[in-house]
C-alpha cells in the first residue's frame, strides 16, 4: 500500500496472483485428501509416459519464470528484502503441484491438450 493507505495496482496484482497460488494448492491438497481417504476400495495407479512428464517440466519451468518474475518486480518484497524468499517458497509450492498432485498434473495434460488443438489462420 501507498503511504496514504491506497492499495497500488501492484498490490492488487500480487495478492490477486498469490490467492490464485494459495487456491490452487488447498484444491490440490482437498482433492489429495479426498482420494486418500476414499472408501470404495479402488485405487487408480496411473504411470505418466516421457509426454506426459515434459509437460510438466514445461509448466513447471513457465509458472517458475512468471512467480519469480511477479515477486522480484514487486517493490514491497524487494523493499523488504523478501522476494528471493518469495520466489524460493512459490516454486516449491509450483513443483509440488506440477509433480506431485494428480488433480493438478491432469488439469495441465488437459491444457496442453487444448493448446494442441487450437486451429491456425492462415
Amino acid at each position: 500500500m501507498s503511504h496514504n493507505g491506497a492499495m497500488k495496482p501492484d498490490d492488487i496484482v500480487f495478492c490477486l496472483f498469490e490467492l490464485l497460488l494459495v487456491m490452487l494448492s488447498v484444491r490440490a491438497v482437498g482433492y489429495e485428501y479426498s482420494v486418500a481417504r476414499s472408501k470404495n476400495g479402488l485405487a487408480k495407479a496411473v504411470t505418466r509416459g516421457e509426454d506426459s512428464w515434459q509437460l510438466f517440466v514445461t509448466t513447471w519451468s513457465i509458472l517458475s519464470v512468471l512467480v519469480a518474475a511477479v515477486a522480484s518486480g514487486y517493490g514491497r518484497l524487494v523493499e523488504a528484502g523478501l522476494s528471493v524468499s518469495a520466489s524460493v517458497l512459490n516454486i516449491i509450492l509450483l513443483g509440488w503441484l506440477c509433480f506431485r498432485s494428480s488433480w493438478f498434473r491432469n488439469k495441465a495434460v488437459g491444457m496442453w491438450s487444448l493448446l494442441k488443438q487450437v486451429p491456425e489462420n492462415h
